[in-house]
């Protein structure tokens, strides 16, 4: 009962000034130890996370954000505190709570972008960045939004709490024991953090190390006519980023298909409006990555061309935006038909830059597959 009076009307031996004075040089440690880490990871920690740097690079900046809002908010309200400006302290809170609340969600999101990937969960490619964050932050689950919550509520939503009945008046000044919780509060949360942000990354490793074997393993004893022959962690985890990509704009591998793995065999005549993925992508050890795919039987040749040509820009499209270390993508196009070889009708080639490139100058379908770097096109759809 003691500790619950006490969590609603906290009383401190200090004055707000002399609580300010004491954590003010403490916070500026602090400080400098973030901006150590950052150093580490900017001089060479990114080198030893190897195939999982583009995964974790964003999570990291995340979480630095968090750290590094917590110790400024704390050190700025505490040099005001020494001086008792509550209203300006008030002001800088307030201001300082906006900016964490973003800073929590972008972590949420980079974590549930992480939790996206290995699981059957996806995040459409027609969706805008806005609304790709929230699909990402909601995606994290419950694991994901545990410790955003809990730091928002004990170094926002509490302070807040506790300066109830001045905001309920009309005053939006917090009392003295509001800025003591929250300089309290987000100098602690800070020094834990400060462990975190030098073990995280690491942590997180492992942990996509295992998903990634676990997944491999499920795959392999789901589909033993699949044969996955990956040479290293490097490429299992870009064939899960790929494959993620890919089924952002709908485009599955024929293994995940219960529709096409009930008919055996099947053909290009059982798909409708969108290519199947013909197995896994490959992933090559120069870091290039080649897609094969069925496109649908379609009514004559032309309209076959204008269907490779519209998928060729948006599966370049959306897998030079991803997150993949890919740096070179080649996607071929095949009809598949009952006892009879597969029609190779295209084969579409281009590095990464050249992708971006030719995406800023919003070209045509016809355009975008004229200026890329390497082409094949069967004669039957070369020329209309």
């Amino acid at each position: 009962m003691k500790f619950f009076n006490f969590l609603l009307e906290p009383t401190f031996d200090k004055s707000l000034s002399e609580i300010g004075g004491v954590v003010l040089p403490v916070t500026g440690v602090l400080l400098g130890l973030v901006y150590t880490a950052h150093i580490y990871w900017l001089q060479g920690g990114f080198s030893k996370l190897e195939y999982t740097r583009n995964l974790l690079e964003d999570l990291l900046v995340a979480e630095g954000n968090i750290v590094l809002d917590l110790l400024i908010g704390a050190s700025v309200i505490s040099l005001f505190a020494i001086i008792e400006s509550t209203s300006l302290i008030s002001a800088i809170f307030y201001t300082f709570s906006l900016v964490f609340i973003i800073d929590l969600v972008r972590y949420t999101a980079e974590f549930g972008y992480i939790q996206t990937l290995f699981s059957s969960k996806y995040i459409p490619s027609n969706y805008g960045k806005t609304r790709a964050y929230i699909r990402k932050a909601l995606n994290a689950g419950i694991l994901g939004w545990l410790k955003p919550l809990f730091l928002f509520v004990l170094v926002i939503f509490y302070p807040l709490i506790l300066s109830f009945d001045l905001i309920l008046s009309g005053v939006l000044t917090l009392n003295n024991n509001s800025i003591i919780v929250f300089i309290l509060a987000s100098t602690l949360f800070s020094f834990l953090q400060v462990k975190s942000l030098l073990t995280m990354a690491f942590k997180v490793r492992k942990d996509i190390e295992k998903r990634v074997a676990g997944k491999q393993k499920d795959k392999n004893n789901s589909f033993d006519n699949q044969v996955s022959n990956w040479g290293g962690d490097k490429r299992k985890i870009e064939e899960v980023v790929v494959l993620e990509c890919l089924e952002s704009i709908e485009i599955i591998p024929d293994f995940k298909s219960s529709n096409l793995m009930s008919k055996n065999p099947w053909t290009s005549r059982d798909l409708t409006g969108k290519p199947v993925l013909d197995g896994s992508p490959i992933i090559h050890e120069n870091g290039s990555c080649h897609l094969n795919l069925i496109v649908p039987y379609l009514e004559d040749d032309l309209e076959t061309r204008k269907f490779i040509f519209i998928w060729t820009k948006k599966i370049f499209e959306s897998l030079a935006k991803s997150k993949s270390g890919v740096h070179t993508y080649a996607a071929s196009f095949f009809r598949k038909e009952k006892k009879l070889p597969k029609t190779h009708f295209a084969l579409m080639r281009a590095s990464r830059g050249t992708i971006f490139n030719l995406v800023d100058k919003k070209l045509s379908d016809e355009d975008f597959v004229a200026k890329l770097e390497g082409k094949f096109l069967n004669e039957s759809i070369d020329e209309f």
